[in-house]
C-alpha cells in the first residue's frame, strides 16, 4: 500500500526535470528604420526560415521587412521579409 509521502515525493521528481517553458526561445523584432523591438517566442527556426507565435504588441504584414534582435538591447540586427500571417504564427524569410 502507498504510504502517503509517496505522493510527495513523486511530484517533487517531476517538478525538477526541465519543462518546456524553460527551453522557450525568444527573439526580438521591430519595424526597419528604428530601434522599437518586440519579444516573440520562436516556434521554429529552419536556416534562413523563421516561424514565431503573434504577440499583442507588435504586428506584421505581409511583404514588409522587420529588423530581428537576439537581444532586448543593443546587438546587431538581420533584416527578414514577412511572408506569411496567421493568427497562430508569422513566417518569415531572412534577406541577404
Amino acid at each position: 500500500m502507498a504510504q502517503p509521502n509517496d505522493f510527495l515525493v513523486k511530484r517533487e521528481e517531476k517538478s525538477a526535470q526541465k519543462s518546456p517553458a524553460d527551453e522557450a526561445v525568444f527573439t526580438y523584432f521591430g519595424p526597419v528604420g528604428t530601434t522599437q523591438r518586440f519579444r516573440f517566442l520562436v516556434l521554429k527556426d529552419a536556416g534562413e526560415l523563421l516561424s514565431v507565435l503573434p504577440g499583442s504588441e507588435g504586428r506584421f504584414k505581409t511583404g514588409l521587412k522587420a529588423l530581428r534582435w537576439d537581444e532586448a538591447e543593443g546587438g546587431a540586427s538581420t533584416e527578414y521579409l514577412v511572408l506569411k500571417t496567421r493568427p497562430n504564427r508569422i513566417d518569415l524569410r531572412k534577406i541577404g
